[in-house]
């Protein structure tokens, strides 16, 4: 619920399978349907062109560091 009031959301991508787990937040933001499977290109065409090198970058220093 705080999610939901503070127009928050998170999500987990399991890399190998290129499954996306969104939190019922981001799905209600997004407006997809409860219990659709998401990929990491469904949430990267959310994000705003300017910042998609950013989001790449730092996907890449995570999966290189294995910092979250």
């Amino acid at each position: 619920m705080t999610q939901v009031l503070g127009r928050m959301g998170n999500w987990e991508w399991f890399i190998a399978e290129d499954r996306v787990v969104w939190s019922d937040a981001l799905v209600e933001m997004f407006g997809y349907p409860g219990g659709v499977t998401l990929t990491y290109a469904d949430y990267a065409g959310h994000v705003h062109p300017d910042d998609v090198g950013k989001l790449e970058r730092a996907i890449r220093r995570a999966i290189r560091t294995g910092d979250r």
